[in-house]
């Protein structure tokens, strides 16, 4: 909450900005995004990320307020060179991919919370995980769901499951990123990975420990 505000020097952004346009500004890198859904297909079932990634949004990347690929981005160089990237991002299909990934993901948990509340079983699963994070307010969010609104808190409840498959947000970064802006460029291209060892090690080490 401190340090991840501070930003690396204009040499450093600069050098990362290069780097990015050098590495994943290109089709293969668009290409291999489109591995996203299989992440939502083992989190919340194949039917739900196929009809989310084919049919209706009913949240989107806007609604949200996501413009970047991953947090790691937000400390990019505001002058040429990072539009030079943002323009190579787009022109690659990159970010149309990782907004189909996004969206899909996203879409298809909110599909699964409202399989799930319809069931005492699955209502209990809802409420192990949210139910402290939403207080008094869980309750809101379950007839929300039943009645197939979309409010704001399903939009956290969507926002939050993409936090915990992709480091969209500075509080999902390690903390050593967050306090060493110069040493962030250790961590590029590689926050991505780590959030995929992060859910190996909650999904199938820690459930396996419960």
């Amino acid at each position: 909450f401190v340090g991840g505000q501070q930003s690396a020097g204009q040499a450093m952004q600069t050098i990362k900005d290069l780097g990015y346009m050098g590495t994943i500004a290109n089709f293969v890198s668009a290409v291999t995004q489109l591995a996203d859904p299989a992440t939502s297909a083992f989190l919340y079932g194949f039917r739900n990320t196929i009809a989310s990634m084919f049919g209706t949004k009913n949240v989107t990347m806007v609604d949200q307020g996501l413009q970047q690929v991953a947090a790691e981005f937000t400390d990019s160089n505001p002058k040429a060179i990072a539009r030079l990237l943002d323009k190579g991002l787009k022109l690659s299909f990159l970010k149309a991919t990782d907004r189909l990934g996004k969206e899909t993901l996203m879409n298809a948990a909110i599909r699964k919370a409202r399989q799930q509340v319809k069931s005492d079983k699955g209502l209990a699963k809802l409420r192990e995980k949210y139910g402290r994070v939403y207080g008094d307010e869980f309750d809101g969010l379950v007839a929300d769901l039943k009645a197939g609104d979309m409010t704001e808190n399903i939009k956290v409840y969507a926002f939050n499951e993409l936090a915990d498959v992709q480091p969209i947000i500075l509080s999902e970064m390690p903390e050593v990123y967050l306090n060493n802006p110069n040493g962030r460029i250790l961590y590029m291209l590689k926050s991505f990975t780590l959030k995929q060892w992060d859910i190996v090690r909650r999904e199938v080490v820690g459930e396996w420990n419960k």
